[in-house]
């Protein structure tokens, strides 16, 4: 961590040295820029990290073959696509600071339905949790997408795209990683019961997150659809 803060700030101060930046740190001074940003940092440390060992918990926790778990696990992926799709015809009048913060607020509620009272249970009581988590998601992709490049000048374009996909990228590496451990260590105390509280402390903690990225998003003043 220590390394990696280093490398940061190493990396800011040359940034601003140079005539053509990687990344231009005034960006940050734009209320829509820092809430799409955030919003991308909060999914991937969100939904996606939690989403993301579910076919491990399905698979290693709750004996479940490989095949069922991937049929289930496209209740949230497929419809994450079809639902991002669909947005185009929401109305214009929702705009996209409202598509951010509905789809956090989406994944937010879809995360706490995938908390286990046990582990003995048909992998169908996960079934609401991610259908709700897949619609929300592809809204949050949709408006994330468009939010990236219209929340920065014309010729930043790439930029703002770029920053956006590194900051899920960034939550998504810290998140399934903190849901591992989570898990694991839960594991390693207290056999299943261990993975299953391992398990819920992860889904609290992931939905926590998407909420933080809701609030950042409402507190930023994003421009409207156009």
């Amino acid at each position: 961590m220590v390394v990696g803060f280093v490398a940061l700030f190493v990396f800011q101060a040359w940034e601003r040295r140079i005539s053509e930046p990687m990344l231009d740190f005034s960006l940050f001074r734009r209320p829509d820029f820092v809430g799409a940003t955030v919003a991308a940092l909060a999914a991937g440390g969100g939904v996606l990290s939690l989403v993301s060992f579910v076919p491990t918990l399905f698979e290693r926790a709750m004996g479940v073959e490989a095949f069922d778990s991937a049929l289930l696990i496209l209740a949230w992926s497929a419809t994450s696509i079809v639902t991002a799709f669909g947005v185009r015809w929401l109305p214009d009048k929702v705009s996209a600071r409202a598509r951010l913060i509905l789809g956090l607020l989406g994944v937010a509620v879809g995360q706490l339905a995938l908390f286990a009272p046990d582990l003995d249970r048909s992998i169908l009581w996960f079934l609401p949790g991610l259908l709700l988590a897949g619609i929300a998601n592809g809204v949050l992709n949709a408006a994330l997408g468009y939010q990236a490049v219209t929340s920065v000048p014309e010729d930043r374009a790439a930029m703002g795209s770029g920053a956006n996909n590194t900051a899920r990228y960034v939550g998504s590496s810290i998140g399934l990683a903190v849901v591992a451990l989570l898990v694991t260590h839960g594991g390693e105390l207290g056999g299943m019961d261990g993975v299953r509280a391992g398990w819920n402390s992860a889904v609290i903690l992931t939905a926590a997150f998407s909420l933080f990225g809701a609030v950042v998003v409402f507190l930023c003043k994003l421009g409207p659809i156009r």
